[in-house]
């Protein structure tokens, strides 16, 4: 009975293939790891006494032609949250209740940092309009 051998490149391809889907997988298990679960923060507004609470509720992620989405909630209100991958760190933004643009980074395993853009009656510049939020990932009880 003769042997069949595969050439090297065929190996390759076929470790590459074997490859693909666990990488995902692992990816999607690296993310979720780092972003599910309740994150809690302030923004600031010009006036002092004026602080408004944001909670982030993120509960599940998934990927679609190489975009990734989530299940969220910001406070009650369901919001499209869209997971940039391609920096060092997942970027977050999704818009609010209110029209307020978020735009955050992960900072590391409980910390999210970032730009909230107010929606205006006014108007004015978007550097005018811009604070910074910070998030708090909050551990399960």
């Amino acid at each position: 009975m003769r042997s069949v051998r595969m050439p090297r490149w065929g190996l390759l391809i076929l470790a590459a293939f074997t490859w693909l889907p666990t990488s995902s997988a692992h990816a999607q298990q690296d993310l979720e790891k780092q972003l599910v679960g309740r994150w809690e923060g302030e923004v600031s507004t010009r006036q002092a006494k004026n602080v408004t609470t944001v909670v982030l509720t993120i509960k599940s992620l998934k990927e679609e032609g190489g975009k990734w989405t989530a299940e969220a909630l910001a406070g009650r209100n369901l919001v499209n949250l869209e997971i940039i991958t391609t920096g060092k760190q997942p970027s977050l933004r999704w818009t609010g209740a209110q029209g307020w643009q978020y735009d955050s980074n992960l900072m590391d395993e409980k910390t999210m940092v970032g730009t909230v853009t107010l929606t205006t009656a006014s108007g004015g510049s978007r550097g005018d309009r811009d604070r910074p939020v910070k998030l708090e990932k909050v551990e399960k009880e």
